[in-house]
């Protein structure tokens, strides 16, 4: 598959997610899902780069009767939606977000 085309299933698979989630109401805080017996997974990946991966695995997830959460952990730019942004992720840095986020050095980040 081209990367033009690769990029186009990643957006259409995590635009589908979330789609999909919009239709749900909102996931309430774990341990009232604990009380509720409704199990929650977190998917956790890189949106820059494995959005169509992750796409599957939350499809995956919600076929076998769970809540997928995705969380986006990129440092590049991303513009992929995510239930927990990354930007929201690197904001947890002790250095604040922008030592994580926008760096060509992933190593650094890591």
């Amino acid at each position: 598959m081209d990367p033009k085309s690769e990029q186009r299933t990643s957006q259409n698979q995590l635009a589908l997610h979330h789609q999909r989630r919009q239709n749900q109401t909102p996931l309430p805080l774990p341990a009232n899902r604990l009380n509720q017996g409704t199990r929650r997974v977190y998917v956790i990946g890189t949106c820059d780069t494995k959005a169509a991966e992750l796409g599957y695995a939350c499809d995956r997830v919600r076929a076998a009767g769970a809540d997928p959460v995705l969380v986006d952990v990129s440092t590049g730019d991303t513009t992929q939606p995510a239930d927990v942004a990354a930007a929201e992720i690197a904001a947890s840095h002790p250095e604040g977000a922008d030592a994580v986020l926008g760096s060509n050095t992933k190593s650094r980040e890591i």
